[in-house]
């Protein structure tokens, strides 16, 4: 899910852009650091070749291994 980085944010009761913080990764949404409104949801993890009995399978995005 993606909303703009130019919305309008009310959750503070002040009008405002959202102000995005970091981008999005795998594990962890992107917010705006002036009210904490979700901009962009985690992106999930990019699997790449599958495992086998010599190697791990990891994410093509962050590296973190999926499966052994």
């Amino acid at each position: 899910m993606m909303i703009a980085a130019t919305s309008v944010c009310f959750a503070t009761g002040a009008f405002h852009k959202h102000t995005p913080g970091a981008a999005a990764t795998c594990t962890e949404d992107q917010i705006c650091l002036k009210c904490n409104e979700v901009l962009m949801s985690a992106t999930g993890h990019t699997p790449g070749a599958e495992a086998n009995c010599t190697e791990a399978q990891y994410c093509l995005s962050c590296a973190v291994q999926l499966s052994a």
